[in-house]
């Protein structure tokens, strides 16, 4: 495993997310909760995986987004996640963003749209199935 990928691994906490990278289908999975006392310790380091990511010669990434709260630290390094991506997305990447939530979590659903519009180039798919894993 690239040291990159090791990068992208993040068991969850009690504040923060897990963060885990499937090699085969290229894709990046945050799950659960996101209110870390410290988001730029927490999220830097992904950032930083992202670049060296494509940096290696990856050319797609999916991220999966199952989150089922994050708090306005958190939403600040989403927005700056995304924005990454549709950098590498204008460099030519494939970029896919698909958003889950549970479907009677209309709040979430409502920042999940915002998100959307915000980065209407990464064309995010937004699943309201019942979030597994």
């Amino acid at each position: 495993m690239n040291d990159w990928c090791q990068e992208f691994l993040r068991h969850p906490t009690e504040t923060s997310p897990s963060v885990s990278y499937n090699d085969s289908t290229r894709t990046l999975v945050l799950g659960g909760q996101s209110y870390p006392s410290n988001a730029l310790e927490f999220f830097g380091p992904i950032f930083q995986s992202v670049r060296e990511f494509f940096a290696a010669g990856q050319n797609e990434l999916n991220l999966e987004i199952k989150l089922i709260y994050f708090n306005s630290a958190s939403n600040k390094f989403l927005h700056e996640l995304l924005g990454l991506l549709v950098e590498f997305k204008n460099q030519g990447r494939q970029i896919k963003v698909t958003w889950h939530h549970d479907p009677q979590d209309l709040e979430m659903r409502e920042e999940i749209v915002d998100f959307s519009e915000d980065f209407p180039s990464l064309e995010i798919r937004i699943d309201a199935s019942p979030m597994r894993g």
